[in-house]
């Protein structure tokens, strides 16, 4: 898998998806439950992935605190992983099958601005699926300054 934002750029200069979103957007948008996208395989792959895993649980709490309902995979996969449960924190094939559901009930998607999201395929492939099936996306990062 790899990150290719094409999709997701024209998406933000049709207007389609919203850059430079803050947690108090996200709440004030009426949204039920939000898909929080966060990147930790570049991170794990650099034996960081209990720090992705803590900036994920930190973005998922402090939109709990503005009361907004959002699922980050991360804060539940990274912890089911080190319960010697034999699960792979980075066999991606399991981890998109497992993820799946998830996306596909929430209201919305939310790509967090932790370093290294615009270099994830994770949160790309979210971000994509998002704009495919017409729901709203959302993505903290001003994106003119990551693409230019």
């Amino acid at each position: 898998m790899s990150a290719d934002w094409a999709l997701v750029r024209r998406a933000v200069c049709e207007g389609r998806a919203r850059d430079m979103v803050s947690p108090y957007d996200v709440a004030h948008g009426g949204y039920g439950l939000v898909y929080l996208a966060t990147p930790y395989t570049f991170h794990a792959r650099l034996g960081r992935g209990r720090w992705a895993t803590e900036q994920a649980v930190a973005k998922a709490a402090r939109l709990a605190w503005l009361g907004v309902t959002a699922i980050s995979p991360i804060a539940i996969a990274e912890p089911m992983c080190g319960a010697n449960s034999g699960l792979d924190p980075l066999d991606e094939e399991f981890w998109s099958g497992w993820c799946g559901p998830l996306l596909k009930r929430a209201e919305a998607v939310l790509v967090a601005d932790i370093p290294g999201w615009h270099q994830s395929a994770g949160c790309c492939y979210e971000a994509i699926e998002c704009l495919r099936s017409g729901r709203p996306l959302l993505i903290e990062a001003e994106t003119a300054e990551v693409w230019g």
